[in-house]
Protein backbone atom coordinates (compact mmCIF):
# COMPACT_ATOMS: atom_id res chain seq x y z
CA UNK A 1 0.00 0.00 0.00
CA UNK A 2 1.12 3.54 -1.08
CA UNK A 3 2.20 5.70 1.70
CA UNK A 4 1.16 8.87 2.44
CA UNK A 5 3.10 12.89 3.97
CA UNK A 6 1.03 15.02 6.14
CA UNK A 7 1.84 18.17 6.56
CA UNK A 8 -0.22 21.33 8.98
CA UNK A 9 -0.35 24.20 8.66
CA UNK A 10 -1.51 25.07 12.01
CA UNK A 11 -1.86 28.73 12.41
CA UNK A 12 -3.93 28.47 9.58
CA UNK A 13 -6.52 25.65 9.76
CA UNK A 14 -8.63 24.65 13.31
CA UNK A 15 -7.64 22.08 15.80
CA UNK A 16 -10.85 20.56 16.30
CA UNK A 17 -11.05 18.47 12.78
CA UNK A 18 -7.93 16.68 12.95
CA UNK A 19 -9.85 13.49 12.78
CA UNK A 20 -11.37 14.72 9.35
CA UNK A 21 -7.71 15.76 8.72
CA UNK A 22 -6.42 12.42 9.14
CA UNK A 23 -9.48 10.14 8.23
CA UNK A 24 -9.10 12.02 4.07
CA UNK A 25 -5.33 11.13 4.46
CA UNK A 26 -5.79 7.78 5.38
CA UNK A 27 -7.65 7.25 2.21
CA UNK A 28 -4.59 7.73 -0.03
CA UNK A 29 -2.28 5.13 2.18
CA UNK A 30 -0.53 4.28 5.26
CA UNK A 31 0.03 7.78 7.11
CA UNK A 32 4.25 7.48 7.89
CA UNK A 33 4.63 10.94 8.80
CA UNK A 34 2.73 13.53 10.39
CA UNK A 35 4.06 17.12 10.51
CA UNK A 36 2.52 20.27 12.42
CA UNK A 37 3.90 23.62 11.83
CA UNK A 38 3.77 26.72 13.71
CA UNK A 39 5.45 29.14 17.02
CA UNK A 40 3.85 27.22 19.38
CA UNK A 41 5.29 29.22 22.08
CA UNK A 42 1.76 31.77 20.65
CA UNK A 43 -1.03 30.48 23.76
CA UNK A 44 -3.50 30.98 20.41
CA UNK A 45 -1.59 27.47 19.15
CA UNK A 46 -1.75 25.93 22.41
CA UNK A 47 -4.89 23.48 21.44
CA UNK A 48 -1.91 21.89 18.52
CA UNK A 49 0.02 21.37 21.58
CA UNK A 50 -2.71 18.72 22.99
CA UNK A 51 -3.74 17.44 19.97
CA UNK A 52 -0.01 16.44 18.98
CA UNK A 53 0.39 14.01 22.01
CA UNK A 54 -3.51 12.73 21.51
CA UNK A 55 -2.88 11.93 17.41
CA UNK A 56 1.25 11.74 17.44
CA UNK A 57 2.08 14.60 15.42
CA UNK A 58 5.41 15.99 15.40
CA UNK A 59 5.19 19.49 16.13
CA UNK A 60 7.97 22.19 14.07
CA UNK A 61 8.56 24.93 16.24
CA UNK A 62 9.40 28.02 14.44
CA UNK A 63 9.71 31.46 16.23
CA UNK A 64 7.97 34.32 14.42
CA UNK A 65 10.42 36.24 12.29
CA UNK A 66 7.90 39.46 13.78
CA UNK A 67 7.05 40.09 9.91
CA UNK A 68 4.07 37.84 9.71
CA UNK A 69 3.64 34.32 9.78
CA UNK A 70 5.57 33.27 6.45
CA UNK A 71 8.94 32.14 8.27
CA UNK A 72 6.40 29.07 9.48
CA UNK A 73 4.97 28.43 5.79
CA UNK A 74 8.60 28.62 4.48
CA UNK A 75 9.88 25.71 6.92
CA UNK A 76 6.66 23.89 5.87
CA UNK A 77 7.37 24.26 1.99
CA UNK A 78 11.24 23.78 2.37
CA UNK A 79 10.48 20.62 4.36
CA UNK A 80 7.56 19.82 1.52
CA UNK A 81 9.75 20.13 -1.62
CA UNK A 82 12.90 18.17 -0.02
CA UNK A 83 10.99 15.13 0.92
CA UNK A 84 8.91 15.19 -2.27
CA UNK A 85 12.60 14.85 -4.65
CA UNK A 86 13.71 12.35 -1.75
CA UNK A 87 10.16 10.05 -1.89
CA UNK A 88 8.32 10.56 -5.30
CA UNK A 89 6.01 7.56 -4.67
CA UNK A 90 4.31 8.71 -1.84
CA UNK A 91 0.90 10.74 -1.09
CA UNK A 92 2.19 14.14 0.21
CA UNK A 93 -1.06 16.14 1.98
CA UNK A 94 -0.64 19.88 2.57
CA UNK A 95 -3.66 20.67 5.15
CA UNK A 96 -3.86 24.42 4.93
CA UNK A 97 -6.20 27.30 3.79
CA UNK A 98 -2.86 29.45 2.39
CA UNK A 99 -2.04 30.54 -1.21
CA UNK A 100 1.45 30.88 0.13
CA UNK A 101 2.19 27.00 -1.21
CA UNK A 102 0.72 28.12 -4.72
CA UNK A 103 4.41 27.24 -6.03
CA UNK A 104 5.14 24.31 -4.21
CA UNK A 105 1.88 22.52 -5.27
CA UNK A 106 2.67 23.58 -9.04
CA UNK A 107 6.14 22.34 -9.12
CA UNK A 108 4.93 18.66 -7.26
CA UNK A 109 1.81 18.39 -9.48
CA UNK A 110 4.14 19.32 -13.08
CA UNK A 111 6.42 16.53 -11.69
CA UNK A 112 3.40 14.15 -11.75
CA UNK A 113 3.68 13.77 -7.83
CA UNK A 114 0.32 12.96 -5.74
CA UNK A 115 -0.01 16.75 -3.87
CA UNK A 116 -3.60 16.98 -2.08
CA UNK A 117 -5.02 19.83 0.04
CA UNK A 118 -7.24 19.84 2.82
CA UNK A 119 -8.60 23.22 3.38
CA UNK A 120 -11.53 24.24 5.56
CA UNK A 121 -13.35 26.42 2.75
CA UNK A 122 -12.33 29.76 4.41
CA UNK A 123 -9.61 32.51 3.23
CA UNK A 124 -8.21 31.84 -0.35
CA UNK A 125 -8.73 27.59 0.03
CA UNK A 126 -11.64 27.71 -3.16
CA UNK A 127 -9.00 29.27 -4.91
CA UNK A 128 -6.19 27.33 -4.53
CA UNK A 129 -7.82 24.08 -4.88
CA UNK A 130 -7.39 23.51 -8.18
CA UNK A 131 -3.65 23.96 -7.88
CA UNK A 132 -3.64 20.13 -6.50
CA UNK A 133 -3.83 16.86 -8.16
CA UNK A 134 -6.77 16.37 -5.65
CA UNK A 135 -8.81 18.78 -2.56
CA UNK A 136 -11.09 18.16 0.17
CA UNK A 137 -13.11 20.55 2.15
CA UNK A 138 -13.96 19.62 6.35
CA UNK A 139 -16.20 22.63 7.34
CA UNK A 140 -16.12 23.61 11.44
CA UNK A 141 -19.76 22.41 12.78
CA UNK A 142 -21.64 25.70 12.91
CA UNK A 143 -23.21 25.68 16.33
CA UNK A 144 -27.12 26.25 16.33
CA UNK A 145 -27.84 29.90 16.45
CA UNK A 146 -29.73 31.05 19.16
CA UNK A 147 -31.92 34.19 18.87
CA UNK A 148 -30.88 36.66 21.87
CA UNK A 149 -32.72 39.73 21.28
CA UNK A 150 -36.70 39.16 22.19
CA UNK A 151 -37.68 42.07 21.36
CA UNK A 152 -37.27 40.91 17.48
CA UNK A 153 -38.85 37.72 17.63
CA UNK A 154 -42.41 37.20 16.94
CA UNK A 155 -44.69 33.72 16.12
CA UNK A 156 -43.67 33.48 12.72
CA UNK A 157 -40.02 34.31 13.36
CA UNK A 158 -40.35 31.43 15.53
CA UNK A 159 -41.69 29.01 13.37
CA UNK A 160 -39.56 29.74 10.55
CA UNK A 161 -36.57 29.60 12.84
CA UNK A 162 -37.60 25.50 14.31
CA UNK A 163 -38.38 24.57 10.83
CA UNK A 164 -34.92 25.52 9.74
CA UNK A 165 -33.30 23.31 12.59
CA UNK A 166 -31.91 20.36 11.35
CA UNK A 167 -33.19 17.19 13.25
CA UNK A 168 -30.44 14.74 15.09
CA UNK A 169 -30.61 11.84 13.48
CA UNK A 170 -31.09 8.55 15.55
CA UNK A 171 -29.12 5.85 15.94
CA UNK A 172 -30.88 3.59 13.49
CA UNK A 173 -30.91 6.06 11.32
CA UNK A 174 -26.94 6.89 10.88
CA UNK A 175 -26.95 2.91 11.06
CA UNK A 176 -28.80 3.26 7.85
CA UNK A 177 -26.81 5.99 6.21
CA UNK A 178 -23.31 3.67 7.29
CA UNK A 179 -24.84 0.60 4.90
CA UNK A 180 -26.11 2.99 2.71
CA UNK A 181 -22.18 4.25 2.04
CA UNK A 182 -21.27 0.57 2.29
CA UNK A 183 -22.95 -0.91 -0.48
CA UNK A 184 -21.45 2.38 -2.71
CA UNK A 185 -17.57 1.75 -2.09
CA UNK A 186 -18.09 -2.19 -1.35
CA UNK A 187 -15.69 -4.88 -3.57
CA UNK A 188 -16.46 -7.84 -4.02
CA UNK A 189 -16.51 -9.57 -1.13
CA UNK A 190 -18.78 -6.78 0.13
CA UNK A 191 -16.31 -4.96 2.05
CA UNK A 192 -15.91 -0.98 1.77
CA UNK A 193 -12.89 0.65 3.53
CA UNK A 194 -13.90 1.95 7.15
CA UNK A 195 -11.97 5.31 7.09
CA UNK A 196 -13.37 5.89 2.99
CA UNK A 197 -16.94 5.01 4.38
CA UNK A 198 -16.41 7.62 7.31
CA UNK A 199 -15.12 10.38 4.81
CA UNK A 200 -17.79 9.95 2.99
CA UNK A 201 -20.53 9.86 5.54
CA UNK A 202 -18.96 13.55 6.83
CA UNK A 203 -18.59 14.73 3.52
CA UNK A 204 -21.57 16.66 1.26
CA UNK A 205 -24.21 15.82 0.96
CA UNK A 206 -24.65 13.68 4.19
CA UNK A 207 -22.31 15.99 6.43
CA UNK A 208 -22.75 13.78 9.53
CA UNK A 209 -21.45 15.21 12.45
CA UNK A 210 -19.36 14.01 14.71
CA UNK A 211 -21.40 15.16 17.80
CA UNK A 212 -24.24 13.18 16.45
CA UNK A 213 -22.86 10.02 16.28
CA UNK A 214 -21.73 10.61 19.87
CA UNK A 215 -25.12 11.25 20.74
CA UNK A 216 -26.73 8.90 19.08
CA UNK A 217 -24.37 6.06 20.02
CA UNK A 218 -23.95 7.38 23.99
CA UNK A 219 -20.55 7.61 23.68
CA UNK A 220 -17.32 10.42 24.15
CA UNK A 221 -15.10 9.33 21.28
CA UNK A 222 -15.97 8.53 17.72
CA UNK A 223 -11.90 7.83 17.01
CA UNK A 224 -11.93 4.96 14.35
CA UNK A 225 -10.64 1.87 16.67
CA UNK A 226 -13.11 3.30 19.14
CA UNK A 227 -16.21 3.27 16.78
CA UNK A 228 -15.60 0.05 15.61
CA UNK A 229 -15.57 -1.26 18.87
CA UNK A 230 -19.38 0.47 19.30
CA UNK A 231 -20.30 -1.29 16.36
CA UNK A 232 -19.03 -4.84 16.22
CA UNK A 233 -21.21 -4.64 20.10
CA UNK A 234 -24.53 -3.90 18.10
CA UNK A 235 -23.49 -6.65 15.89
CA UNK A 236 -24.76 -5.43 12.38
CA UNK A 237 -21.48 -5.55 10.45
CA UNK A 238 -18.66 -7.71 10.24
CA UNK A 239 -14.71 -6.43 10.34
CA UNK A 240 -11.65 -7.29 8.78
CA UNK A 241 -8.05 -6.17 8.83
CA UNK A 242 -5.49 -5.71 6.05
CA UNK A 243 -2.44 -4.36 5.64
CA UNK A 244 -3.28 -2.00 8.90
CA UNK A 245 -6.51 -0.52 7.17
CA UNK A 246 -9.87 -1.80 8.46
CA UNK A 247 -12.83 -3.01 6.28
CA UNK A 248 -16.33 -3.13 7.16
CA UNK A 249 -19.61 -5.31 5.73
CA UNK A 250 -22.65 -5.56 6.28
CA UNK A 251 -24.11 -8.73 8.21
CA UNK A 252 -22.62 -9.63 11.80
CA UNK A 253 -19.96 -12.33 11.14
CA UNK A 254 -21.24 -15.80 11.32
CA UNK A 255 -19.80 -17.51 14.23
CA UNK A 256 -16.71 -20.45 13.87
CA UNK A 257 -18.48 -24.09 13.71
CA UNK A 258 -17.78 -26.10 16.41
CA UNK A 259 -15.06 -28.44 16.83
CA UNK A 260 -16.50 -30.73 19.25
CA UNK A 261 -18.28 -33.19 16.93
CA UNK A 262 -15.02 -34.65 15.89
CA UNK A 263 -14.18 -35.57 19.57
CA UNK A 264 -17.76 -36.55 20.42
CA UNK A 265 -17.71 -39.02 17.33
CA UNK A 266 -13.98 -40.18 18.43
CA UNK A 267 -15.35 -40.84 22.16
CA UNK A 268 -18.37 -43.07 20.97
CA UNK A 269 -16.66 -44.86 18.09
CA UNK A 270 -14.18 -46.12 20.79
CA UNK A 271 -17.49 -46.62 23.50
CA UNK A 272 -18.67 -48.88 20.61
CA UNK A 273 -15.38 -50.80 19.81
CA UNK A 274 -15.40 -51.15 23.67
CA UNK A 275 -18.53 -52.87 23.56
CA UNK A 276 -17.62 -54.58 20.85
CA UNK A 277 -14.40 -56.55 21.97
CA UNK A 278 -16.59 -57.43 25.27
CA UNK A 279 -19.39 -58.87 24.49
CA UNK A 280 -20.67 -62.11 26.62
CA UNK A 281 -22.77 -64.36 25.75
CA UNK A 282 -25.96 -62.90 26.99
CA UNK A 283 -25.24 -60.20 23.83
CA UNK A 284 -23.90 -57.57 26.17
CA UNK A 285 -20.87 -56.17 27.89
CA UNK A 286 -20.40 -55.15 31.44
CA UNK A 287 -20.54 -51.43 31.35
CA UNK A 288 -17.73 -51.05 34.44
CA UNK A 289 -15.19 -53.02 31.78
CA UNK A 290 -16.36 -51.14 28.28
CA UNK A 291 -15.85 -47.65 30.93
CA UNK A 292 -12.76 -49.17 31.74
CA UNK A 293 -11.18 -49.68 28.44
CA UNK A 294 -12.30 -46.13 27.04
CA UNK A 295 -10.21 -44.67 30.26
CA UNK A 296 -7.03 -45.61 29.44
CA UNK A 297 -7.59 -43.17 26.31
CA UNK A 298 -9.28 -40.72 28.27
CA UNK A 299 -9.84 -39.47 31.56
CA UNK A 300 -13.22 -38.57 33.11
CA UNK A 301 -13.00 -34.79 32.53
CA UNK A 302 -12.13 -35.71 28.99
CA UNK A 303 -14.92 -37.51 28.36
CA UNK A 304 -17.29 -34.88 29.75
CA UNK A 305 -16.10 -32.03 27.45
CA UNK A 306 -16.25 -34.46 24.01
CA UNK A 307 -19.82 -35.49 25.00
CA UNK A 308 -20.77 -32.45 26.50
CA UNK A 309 -21.96 -33.85 29.52
CA UNK A 310 -22.93 -31.42 32.33
CA UNK A 311 -21.65 -34.22 35.18
CA UNK A 312 -19.60 -37.01 34.16
CA UNK A 313 -22.16 -39.34 36.09
CA UNK A 314 -24.76 -38.62 33.36
CA UNK A 315 -22.71 -40.77 30.83
CA UNK A 316 -24.87 -43.72 30.93
CA UNK A 317 -28.24 -41.51 30.59
CA UNK A 318 -26.27 -40.36 27.33
CA UNK A 319 -25.41 -43.48 26.26
CA UNK A 320 -29.09 -44.31 26.22
CA UNK A 321 -30.48 -41.80 24.27
CA UNK A 322 -27.70 -41.93 21.71
CA UNK A 323 -28.15 -45.60 20.64
CA UNK A 324 -26.92 -47.92 23.47
CA UNK A 325 -28.95 -50.02 25.15
CA UNK A 326 -27.94 -49.92 29.34
CA UNK A 327 -29.63 -52.19 31.56
CA UNK A 328 -28.86 -53.98 35.18
CA UNK A 329 -28.58 -57.82 35.32
CA UNK A 330 -28.60 -59.30 38.74
CA UNK A 331 -27.04 -55.95 40.24
CA UNK A 332 -24.71 -55.70 37.61
CA UNK A 333 -25.11 -53.08 34.35
CA UNK A 334 -24.97 -54.13 31.05
CA UNK A 335 -23.98 -52.55 27.44
CA UNK A 336 -24.87 -53.23 24.03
Amino acid sequence: MSKTRVYIDCENVSSELVDSYLDICRTYGDITTKKAYGDFSNGTLKPWKEKSQQYGLKLEQVVSSGKGKSTSDMKLMLDLVSEFYENRSDSFVLVSNDSDFYHAAILIKEKNGMIVNINTGTGNAIAIRNNFVKAHTVEVAKESKKVTKKAKQDKNTNVTSKSKEKKTPSKKEILALLDKVINELKNKDGYADFSKVMVKLYSSPIELKRAEIKKAFNITSVAKGKFIKVLKSEGKHSFKKLNQSYFIKKGASKPKPSNTKPKENKTLSLIKKAVKDNIESNGFAKYSVVVAEVRKKYTEKQIKANLKLSSYSRLREYLGKNGFTVKQINKTIYIK
